[in-house]
């Protein structure tokens, strides 16, 4: 997986990346000389303009999306990726040059990788012992090849790290909380139990899910309920316990909550402003918020359908399709606003089918089904009782993390791609999940078992290879721009009969 999220982004050299975006970087500079705007300022002539918001007005000058306040600039994104480098920054390492945040990005993407592993790991031995250990690795491909990661690393920028960022806490603390809420037996332990140590763990890394990923915040306070949930109920300790436990998992987590609320006042004097409202970019931001046009509850029916429904641009030459703006639906969305924003997007049921087999584990008859006739389905352990409990809480914490993790971006003027990522790796958890719930008994005829894997193992191909076909453009064409003689290789191999676009013509389907 590392490999092949290395060769994406080098656009088919493992070892040589192209340049690209170091806000990241500058950041980790500036904390690095115990500031919070960046070294690099606005040109006095931005700063001079009648509104140097206006997109228009400051295009020539801006440092695109970054914040400006009090003639500085400051960033909006979360921090937390910037502290992995402001070891760099000190030993003079030069992490503002161009790339610093493509390497967050990817060492983000295999982190995500590596707690989806490690928590399907875990699920498999606890909740499915029966089910083959191949499948676990096929999981992992899911989460982290079947959805929209390679094409967010084909253009690896801070926006992308941002993303990851929260996506690899994110990930890493539900593990950290499952293995705390639902430790194995031993001699020095009581089963039911959660490991303190474990819960602290987790609370740090969904405070830092949300110092990457701002929007993140309200899927973190519902996880966070359903651990207190869990911690609460009856156990042979008595409240004495759970409130040492409530103690070890609410501390990481206030004490993340305040470093936020300082890191904004020292940016901004306010506890809770987190600057959004000063950005410079393609749109007037402050004209937004201030009118209500950026941000609204009426963008979310056409927002959520293009990002279910959206079809690619299918085209017959490799990589035979491409995420476009010109889409019906996308056109039908923008009608909601006269500022709406067009990027490249696609939807997830025609591109990766695979991630919407995370519905099955939310239907209570799955389950109802398992627990009539557990020996018959094989699919909970021996423990069936406190199986099913690991299972009451552990789907709702990925549906949260996964659902009310993606509503934020729903709520935006304009659509974008790369908002998939906040969805799609909780949502492969759940699709695997949901592949072993519904995998044939081995008492059950080999017809029937043969149509099952057939079914799963096209889904997981086709989900696959669309990855595989997107991540050869990313935002910018850049296999195109950075590595056109592969390009050209492989159009000529995998499509002989297409003809060879003039040069200086994009590829069909780039708009």
């Amino acid at each position: 997986m590392a490999v092949g999220y290395a060769w994406v982004i080098g656009a088919g050299s493992v070892t040589a990346w192209p340049g690209g975006s170091s806000y990241y970087g500058q950041l980790a500079a500036a904390f690095a000389r115990g500031q919070t705007h960046l070294p690099v300022g606005p040109p006095a002539a931005m700063l001079a303009l009648p509104d140097p918001y206006d997109p228009q007005a400051n295009d020539a000058y801006r440092l695109n999306d970054a914040l400006l306040y009090g003639g500085k600039y400051y960033l909006y994104w979360g921090p937390v990726p910037a502290l992995f480098l402001v070891p760099l920054a000190r030993v003079g390492a030069g992490v503002t040059d161009h790339g610093s945040d493509a390497l967050l990005a990817f060492g983000f993407a295999v982190g995500t990788a590596a707690s989806a592993a490690a928590l399907l790991l875990r699920v498999r031995h606890r909740l499915f012992p029966d089910r083959a250990g191949w499948t676990v690795a096929l999981g992992v491909g899911v989460v982290g090849w079947a959805g929209p990661i390679p094409y967010a690393l084909a253009r690896p920028s801070v926006y992308e790290a941002a993303i990851l960022g929260g996506q690899c806490f994110m990930m890493t603390g539900v593990y950290c909380a499952y293995r705390s809420l639902f430790p194995a037996p031993s001699a020095r332990r009581v089963t039911g139990r959660p490991i303190p140590a474990w819960l602290a763990a987790a609370a740090a890394c969904w405070a830092a899910a949300v110092g990457s990923r701002l929007s993140l915040g309200p899927a973190v306070a519902v996880m966070g309920l359903l651990v207190l949930w869990r911690v609460w109920r009856p156990v042979p300790e008595g409240c004495r316990g759970a409130l040492a436990r409530t103690v070890a998992f609410a501390v990481p987590a206030l004490a993340g909550a305040m470093l936020l609320a300082s890191y904004n006042f020292a940016r901004f004097g306010a506890w809770t402003q987190t600057g959004w409202k000063y950005q410079v970019g393609g749109v007037n931001v402050p004209d937004g918020v201030a009118r209500g046009w950026l941000v609204s509850a009426r963008y979310v029916p056409g927002n959520l359908l293009c990002y279910l429904c959206e079809n690619p641009a299918w085209v017959p030459e490799f990589p035979f399709l491409y995420a476009g703006t010109g889409g019906p639906l996308s056109a039908t969305a923008a009608t909601a606003s006269p500022h709406y924003g067009l990027e490249a997007v696609v939807g997830v049921l025609p591109v990766w089918p695979v991630l919407c087999l995370g519905l099955i584990p939310l239907l209570p008859s799955v389950w109802r089904r398992r627990r009539a006739a557990p020996a018959a389905a094989g699919s909970i352990s021996p423990a069936g009782d406190a199986c099913r409990g690991e299972a009451a809480w552990l789907v709702p914490t990925l549906a949260a993390a996964a659902a009310i993790g993606f509503v934020p971006g729903l709520l935006l003027c304009g659509l974008t791609l790369r908002y998939l990522v906040d969805l799609a790796p909780t949502a492969g958890v759940l699709a695997v999940v949901g592949v072993w719930l519904t995998a044939p008994a081995p008492a059950v005829g080999p017809g029937r078992r043969g149509a099952w894997s057939l079914g799963v193992g096209l889904l997981v191909l086709f989900s696959a290879a669309t990855a595989s076909g997107l991540a050869f453009t990313g935002y910018h064409a850049r296999f195109d721009a950075r590595n056109p003689g592969l390009m050209r290789a492989l159009r000529q191999t995998l499509s002989p009969w297409a003809v060879e676009p003039p040069p200086g013509v994009p590829p069909p389907g780039l708009d």
